[in-house]
């Protein structure tokens, strides 16, 4: 799945601005960035419980704090700290 992953959605995307990235169609939209985000969010919260055997949602808080609004989107996806977040990815 991550050589997939990396055909199919970090190549596309590759290059864009963090502008790109942060742009919302609506209000009610999520960015292409913050998609990305539910994408690595996922991918964490899957490997704690596949490889940690961690019971789904019983992450620590600080990984919770970290994910959780990549997770969930909405209102919370949209708000993300983008200017924070893109040069660590």
């Amino acid at each position: 799945m991550l050589t997939w992953m990396q055909d199919a959605v970090v190549r596309p995307v590759a290059g864009m601005t963090k502008q790109d990235l942060d742009y919302l169609f609506d209000a009610n939209a999520n960015s292409i960035g913050a998609l990305l985000l539910h994408l690595a969010a996922t991918e964490t919260y899957y490997q704690m419980n596949t490889f940690q055997g961690m019971k789904w949602d019983s992450w620590p808080n600080a990984v919770k704090q970290k994910w959780d609004p990549a997770m969930n989107l909405g209102d919370a996806g949209r708000k993300l700290s983008k200017a924070t977040i893109w040069p660590t990815i």
